[in-house]
């Protein structure tokens, strides 16, 4: 298995060894790190109390931990790059993820191919508004034409970071579609992956009892390096997630998902 416990030299950190009792106090050390509280503006600590609202409609602890790991690497690529960043959230379902992270300070576009859960997104924006621009569009990404000049529109330019949770199983044509994100990109910007691991042990008593969906194409690390390679992406080692306590910074291999990240030179 092509993975590496070494991330000391990733654009991206993308290992915490936080147990999971504490990811609730990391989150909190995320906010403050990218919205600073001042006394004198109420307006941050609304964002605060927001984004831990929301938090609190994630399914699982596993998904608040995934979450954290999502905004940890979003905060450290704005340091490296030492300018605001464009975030798009690819696949952005019922828009929890993009919400947290247009509370961080990021604009954000949420796009899903999936016309009710865009409604659920638009839903949660009005229940709990941000103070950074966040939109949602509805498109097909791997067949609609012209989504990219939609999302160019709304971030006003091309995003620094595409956020891509548990959507590369879902495409079929993986290899057009990555031709086609590499040559739209800017020099310098990221894919941050999140996908299932084949190797865990919880997905290989999924698959034995045939309760995967059909239409996915799961594929190890070393699979999707194969492929994001080929379409000339540069990836950074694999990182694990999961909620036993140290399997994530020891055995990644095995961790229920990997989060890793490609850029484009």
């Amino acid at each position: 298995m092509d993975l590496s416990n070494d991330s000391k030299n990733l654009p991206i950190p993308l290992r915490s060894s936080l147990r999971r009792s504490q990811i609730k106090n990391e989150l909190k050390q995320i906010f403050n790190a990218a919205y600073p509280i001042q006394k004198e503006n109420k307006e941050p600590k609304r964002e605060m109390e927001d984004i831990f609202s929301f938090i609190k409609m994630t399914k699982s602890s596993f998904h608040q931990k995934r979450l954290k790991r999502i905004l940890s690497a979003l905060l450290h690529e704005r340091d490296y790059l030492s300018r605001p960043i464009k975030v798009l959230d690819f696949s952005c379902r019922e828009g929890i993820t993009s919400r947290a992270i247009a509370g961080l300070g990021f604009p954000t576009v949420g796009l899903d191919s999936n016309r009710e859960k865009i409604k659920q997104a638009s839903e949660l924006k009005k229940r709990l508004p941000t103070l950074t621009p966040l939109h949602f569009i509805h498109s097909d990404l791997a067949n609609a034409p012209y989504w990219e000049r939609k999302v160019e529109i709304q971030l006003e330019g091309l995003p620094d970071v595409i956020v891509m949770e548990n959507t590369l199983k879902n495409l079929h044509s993986i290899d057009q579609f990555l031709n086609r994100l590499f040559h739209w990109m800017k020099s310098g910007s990221f894919l941050l992956i999140n996908e299932e691991n084949p190797w865990a042990l919880g997905f290989q008593i999924q698959r034995h009892l045939n309760k995967n969906k059909q239409r996915e194409w799961n594929r190890t690390y070393g699979g999707w390096k194969t492929a994001l390679e080929k379409s000339h992406f540069r990836l950074s080692p694999a990182a694990g997630i999961d909620l036993i306590p140290g399997i994530d910074y020891f055995l990644p291999q095995i961790c229920s998902s990997l989060l890793f990240t490609a850029q484009k030179l």
